[in-house]
């Protein structure tokens, strides 16, 4: 829907700036969710670079380009340098600062992700938004305790904010906690409205939690819409595996990320590696 939203302004006004940084950002949202990451990212630094040829200053842009040039290229000296300037040119663009905190996580840089978040809140944005990931950075960092009190004061802002829920069943999960996470995650899908957002994480830890079949029926309608409209292949086969497989594929996830962290593949190289990577797992789990 925003897509058409941002398409629209373009169409009333072709030298739009903002219309087209906005383009970026909703291509970039659908990748691997209604649109292959390859076709998405294309699209996304296409309509940035035109935001930039309008207005090189224009903060929304440039963190559009860095989104770009670090998940789908790997260039992550580059991106880098996109998020400053945006940084530079918009100090309260909280997508600024949450954009590039998931990049300082990525590099391991725990402690300055997290710093960029209590940045962006005392400049007065208090977002549902902000406040989740916040809780997700202190996870990545080994805060559980933290992530949890954070996790929960998100929801107690806004409970009808679809993410957290993500963020928070994905805790319960890490932790074992898998009757938490169930019910977590079931809450998320309840206000993900036609989005799969969640469902593929539901599936995964109703299968730790015992529901089998429950899990089973949720993979059989995954599968069903793959067949209409675009379903991420690693959440379809990654939703079916159990603890111990997903920890030898978030080993493997976690190496490969250490390789764009280093320029040597992009994350949609990541994509159809950890592709390869479930299927040689499944084909060795089916074999015991």
């Amino acid at each position: 829907m925003a897509l058409q939203y941002f398409q629209r302004a373009i169409e009333l006004d072709p030298n739009f700036a903002l219309g087209y940084a906005g383009q970026a950002d909703a291509y970039a949202e659908q990748a691997d969710a209604d649109l292959a990451p390859e076709m998405a990212f294309a699209l996304s630094k296409q309509a940035a670079l035109r935001a930039l040829s309008i207005n090189p200053d224009l903060a929304e842009a440039h963190v559009s380009l860095a989104t770009c040039c670090s998940i789908a290229s790997g260039k992550w000296a580059d991106a880098g340098r996109e998020y400053k300037r945006a940084l530079e040119r918009k100090p309260t663009y909280e997508e600024a600062h949450h954009s590039y905190s998931h990049y300082l996580t990525l590099a391991g840089r725990h402690a300055e992700a997290i710093e960029e978040v209590p940045t962006l809140i005392a400049t007065g944005s208090l977002s549902s938004h902000m406040n989740s990931h916040l809780g997700l950075a202190y996870l990545k960092a080994g805060r559980f305790d933290e992530a949890l009190a954070q996790l929960k004061k998100t929801i107690a802002l806004d409970p009808n904010y679809m993410r957290v829920y993500v963020h928070l069943g994905f805790a319960y999960e890490w932790r074992k906690m898998f009757p938490e996470a169930v019910t977590t995650y079931k809450k998320g899908v309840s206000l993900a409205g036609e989005t799969l957002e969640g469902q593929a994480e539901l599936a995964r830890a109703l299968i730790e939690d015992g529901g089998k079949k429950e899990a089973l029926l949720i993979l059989r309608r995954l599968e069903g819409e793959a067949k209409r409209r675009h379903v991420s292949p690693v959440d379809l086969l990654a939703s079916t595996l159990c603890s111990a497989i997903m920890k030898k594929l978030w080993l493997c996830w976690r190496v490969l990320w250490s390789s764009t962290m280093e320029g040597c593949c992009s994350s949609i190289s990541i994509t159809n590696s950890i592709r390869c990577e479930i299927r040689r797992v499944l084909r060795a789990s089916c074999r015991r």
